[in-house]
């Protein structure tokens, strides 16, 4: 039997057991799938609602024969390798072991500045190179995801006029033209960065962040309190819609898909809340979880179902590796849908029924892809 991409032969004995031991399927005289999850510089930057996720992830493959370890980004990817931490279905805890080459890496690191550094992308050269799939290749940049999923006319109508904010004038336009606008940073995530800019009844404009709550008497004055964001990073602006809400409360659907078998299926809906002094429905900047008894998801099931595969099928001609995205859609007051964010790589869900339906999605794909290299396919 043979483990790992550089097929390190091992022994198999049926009926001896050690302390460490794993229960494996085997596939063409090789054991797998052997996963690592790439974590970020140290296991200490995971962050902390990954941590159960991963456990909870490493258990469910060893339960279907596989092994899953984490790998903190080393300089290179021998280095890597050696300071793997493998999960011991036995012990029940995660150990720092030399590990086999992966068969696949899942990429989870954490930081969108690091994955532009050489060390990362030395270490895609060395996949690439050990003709390794890397999962997930990198976080969206909004401005160009949301440029490329317009590109398809049925998809566009679900997508709200999104613009790069690169100077005044553009920035005055648009504020005009919806009175309302959200300003979100290309590579923000979670809810982080985003401000509304709204005209108030007196024409006057407030600038509303997750903390603050500005007034300024024209947009000249706005435009001068926001220079110094604008400055440091790339920020696109979309209309502010309307959201239905529930008791108060604007709400959206947190949707999470995964492709398997050459075909794009929707894994899991979360009902996500925000609340009435909230900017987002993120939960870490205080949004709810919503209850699913409350709300009729049936009613646009169809119509999440083919924004799924739409969505999917697009983002894949931006990079053929990607196999998993969340979307944020929202139901405006003429029942409208709206997808208002993606992201490359989704959170955990609270939901242990949806997370367990990720696991599962996620087990398969690690399964699909073992089984087609073994193959040669």
């Amino acid at each position: 039997m043979y483990i790992g991409k550089n097929e390190e032969l091992v022994q198999y004995q049926e009926n001896k057991r050690t302390e460490d031991f794993f229960s494996v399927l085997h596939h063409q005289q090789r054991v797998g799938p052997i996963v690592g999850i790439l974590v970020g510089k140290s296991i200490q930057q995971i962050p902390h609602h990954d941590q159960p996720w991963f456990t909870a992830l490493a258990k469910h493959l060893s339960n279907n024969g596989g092994i899953l370890y984490m790998l903190p980004l080393s300089h290179t990817l021998s280095d890597t390798i050696k300071n793997g931490w493998l999960f011991s279905p036995k012990r029940n805890k995660w150990y720092q072991t030399h590990c086999p080459l992966p068969d696949i890496v899942y990429n989870r690191y954490p930081s969108r500045r690091g994955e532009h550094s050489s060390k990362f992308q030395n270490f895609c050269k060395e996949l690439d190179q050990h003709d390794i799939p890397l999962f997930n290749p990198s976080f969206f940049e909004k401005d160009v995801i949301f440029n490329h999923l317009t590109r398809n006319l049925h998809l566009r109508k679900y997508i709200p006029e999104t613009v790069n904010i690169s100077d005044l004038d553009h920035f005055c336009s648009f504020c005009y033209k919806y009175q309302s606008i959200y300003l979100k940073p290309v590579i923000g995530s979670l809810g982080k960065g985003i401000a509304l800019v709204h005209q108030m009844d007196d024409k006057k404009w407030s600038l509303t962040t997750q903390t603050d709550r500005f007034h300024f008497p024209n947009l000249n004055k706005l435009w001068y309190k926001l220079s110094p964001a604008l400055t440091k990073t790339r920020y696109i602006a979309q209309p502010a819609l309307t959201y239905k809400s529930k008791a108060g409360q604007r709400y959206d659907f947190r949707i999470i898909a995964h492709k398997l078998n050459n075909a794009w299926q929707r894994t899991g809906v979360g009902i996500r809340l925000a609340n009435k002094q909230q900017l987002t429905t993120h939960v870490p900047r205080g949004g709810e979880i919503g209850s699913k008894d409350e709300f009729d998801v049936s009613k646009i099931d169809s119509k999440l179902e083919a924004l799924v595969n739409m969505t999917g099928k697009m983002i894949q001609q931006v990079d053929s590796r990607i196999q998993e995205f969340s979307i944020d859609v929202l139901v405006d007051e003429k029942d409208r849908l709206w997808i208002v964010d993606i992201n490359a790589k989704p959170m955990s869900f609270d939901e242990k029924d949806i997370q367990q339906s990720v696991n599962n999605a996620l087990v398969s794909i690690f399964q699909e892809g073992f089984i087609k290299q073994t193959d040669g396919s």
